[in-house]
């Protein structure tokens, strides 16, 4: 069976590619970074997909000196001080 043609694309990048997982650590992260937006008087339901990107790399920030490259650095605007937004 063939996937949908939306996710083919999907598809073929995350083959062979460990997925990471949304564990509680992730999960508190994702609550910080949520907050924040609010505080820049922002929705953060509109960035549900970009937050859990964020929320996985500020998580793992501390022991993986992870980065955040995104094309859409405006949407993580408030959030400079908890992950770091690399705008490519």
């Amino acid at each position: 069976m063939s996937a949908p043609s939306g996710c083919a694309g999907f598809q073929n990048f995350s083959d062979g590619s460990p997925a990471v997982p949304v564990d509680d650590v992730v999960a508190a992260s994702y609550g910080q970074l949520s907050a924040a937006v609010v505080a820049t008087g922002r929705k953060p339901r509109s960035r549900v997909v970009d937050l859990l990107v964020a929320s996985t790399a500020h998580a793992h920030a501390h022991a993986h000196a992870a980065r955040l490259y995104t094309r859409n650095a405006g949407d993580l605007v408030g959030l400079e001080l908890l992950v770091e937004v690399v705008p490519v």
